[in-house]
Order: structure tokens, then C-alpha cells, then sequence
């Protein structure tokens, strides 16, 4: 399964943006989904409250490509961790796997993730 930002219902469905089930009567399923991706997306924005608090740059807009916020974001949580830690780097990181994208559509690929979640 590909990257994709975690949002609320103000988003569409797509497979770069997943977000909850919408209906008022959903199944028991769906239900422990939306929960769980919910406390997800919270971790997340905690998270990144945390390192808008300790760096400035994250308070205003990234002017960046894509691939240089990310790396930004990555090092910045290092730095984060290396601070508030033990100061150990571990400089033997896993290459990145090969993402191959298996699903047709985003309500394919939101199904997946729901089996993915409630299995573990």
C-alpha cells in the first residue's frame, strides 16, 4: 500500500487521502475503523504540534518539494528524539521499500487498510 495523508471527512476519498467511513448507520467494522484511524490522525497532529513548538520552521507554510519536506520532517524528528532521548543515532536504516500500488480505487484501497488495522 502506497503513502497517504490521514484526514477528516472535509476531504474527499482518494488513494492519497484516506479518511473515515461516512453514513450514520455504519456496520461494527467500520465503526472500529473510523476509531482507529481517528486516534491515528490525532497522534499525528500531536505530534506535529510538538515539533511546531520546538522548531519555527513548522509554523509557517513549507516552500519545499515534496521530497525535501520529508526529509526536513525526518530530520527534524531526529533531532527531536536525539534531544528529548538516550542521544544514540542509529545510522542503519532500512532502505525504503519499492511501493507498488495493488489497488484499483481508494475505496479499494481503504478496505485494505481496515483488514490491515482490525487484524492487529
Amino acid at each position: 500500500m502506497g503513502a497517504f495523508l490521514l484526514a477528516d471527512n472535509g476531504f474527499g476519498l482518494t488513494k492519497e487521502i484516506m479518511q473515515p467511513y461516512r453514513s450514520s448507520s455504519l456496520s461494527c467494522e467500520n465503526m472500529l475503523f473510523n476509531r482507529e484511524l481517528s486516534a491515528v490522525r490525532v497522534t499525528v497532529e500531536n505530534t506535529f504540534g510538538l515539533l511546531a513548538s520546538r522548531f519555527r520552521v513548522f509554523q509557517r507554510a513549507l516552500n519545499l518539494t515534496p521530497r525535501n519536506s520529508r526529509s526536513l520532517i525526518i530530520s527534524l524528528s531526529v533531532v527531536h528524539n536525539i534531544i528529548i532521548g538516550d542521544r544514540q543515532i542509529d545510522s542503519n536504516f532500512p532502505p525504503l521499500p519499492i511501493i507498488i500500488d495493488r489497488y484499483q480505487s481508494a475505496e479499494a484501497q481503504r478496505s485494505a487498510l481496515k483488514r490491515y488495522v482490525l487484524q492487529t
